[in-house]
């Protein structure tokens, strides 16, 4: 069973400020649970203010496709990954920190990307500024094309590039119609608007988005709504014994909103399964935990695990994640249980 991932691989430089606010009081675009893109200008001036008034926490590879994969592998799944990195001592970086992922569709070209990750040291909260590097995908591959038509699962999140959804989009159309497609838009594409991204949603089996990015891409349409309108995604009728169980109980398209500290839900036309948050007593890192949901649920829905068994896999992991610095809860899988 191939499971084929594409997203943004940056590295990712881990700071802590002691308030979050002087950020702003900086003219940074920096707030608490959120992303934005800067120029390598302003890149560089944070990274000043950052060595200046900061501590420096870590580097280590990163990226929300990326972060997922990577948990999956080690989950003993066969993963490929497209993305690009740069022909810098960055990349060489990168693709050694995907570990057993396979990265021969991993493009090598130009400088890598870098997402500057702040932490406030109090409430733990992150704000992330991605810095596009060189990014360059190419769609006719001909190994990409037959990876892709033999995979099982399809994962996708944002790459900074304007062409960004357009080429997952025609990637995502490579897939066969039995390959499960899984998206997570991220803020960066929440924020184009559906629009911008509607061509990789008619294609998507499973949504995953925080409640902030749900609000961006549909306006103050609830989960129903958008499912009945049929906003995304195509109904699918799963019920072949060669489809997960997941999908077989909870046929396509279904939606999962992540809404942190509250927990999580999933939704189809036909039910909702909702699950509270679990409880972590020390909290050292929020980074990430929405890719160690995605991984979670997925790797559930892989393993032949009903809805409900799914979500609650999806929330336990990404309370797992909160317990280690940047993804380095990716190496302690082996020690990760279900939280009743």
């Amino acid at each position: 069973m191939i499971v084929t991932g594409c997203g943004a691989l940056n590295l990712d430089v881990i700071y802590q400020v002691e308030d979050m606010g002087t950020l702003a009081s900086q003219g940074f675009p920096l707030a608490p649970g959120r992303e934005c893109v800067l120029d390598h200008t302003s890149a560089k001036r944070l990274l000043s203010f950052l060595k200046a008034e900061g501590t420096l926490l870590g580097k280590s590879g990163g990226g929300s496709a990326a972060n997922t994969i990577c948990a999956l592998s080690q989950m003993g799944h066969k993963c490929f990954f497209i993305g690009s990195v740069g022909r810098d001592e960055e990349g060489e970086f990168l693709i050694e920190s995907m570990g057993q992922v396979d990265c021969s569709l991993i493009e090598r070209s130009g400088k890598s990307s870098l997402c500057i990750i702040v932490m406030d040291s109090f409430s733990h909260d992150r704000a992330l500024a991605v810095v596009p590097g060189t990014i360059s995908i190419k769609t006719d591959s001909p190994k990409m094309k037959t990876i892709l038509k033999n995979s099982r699962l399809f994962h996708l999140s944002s790459i900074s590039l304007e062409q960004g959804p357009m080429i997952q989009a025609t990637l995502a159309a490579s897939c066969p119609q039995d390959c499960i497609v899984s998206f997570d838009p991220g803020e960066i594409y929440a924020e184009r608007g559906y629009e911008a991204i509607k061509d990789i949603l008619k294609k998507t089996w499973l949504l995953s988005a925080s409640d902030l990015e749900f609000e961006a891409i549909f306006g103050k349409r609830s989960v129903m709504e958008v499912l009945s309108k049929g906003l995304f995604g195509q109904e699918i009728k799963a019920t072949k014994k060669a489809f997960p169980k997941f999908f077989r109980e909870m046929p396509p398209p279904v939606v999962a909103r992540k809404s942190g500290a509250k927990g999580a839900l999933i939704a189809s036309r036909s039910s909702i399964f909702k699950c509270p948050a679990r409880k972590v007593e020390h909290i050292v890192d929020n980074t990430g935990a929405g890719d160690a949901f995605n991984a979670g649920l997925l790797n559930a829905v892989l393993k032949g695990k009903d809805p409900k068994e799914a979500l609650e896999e999806g929330v336990s992991l990404a309370a797992y994640s909160l317990m280690f610095p940047g993804r380095s809860w990716i190496e302690h899988l082996d020690e990760f249980i279900i939280l009743p």
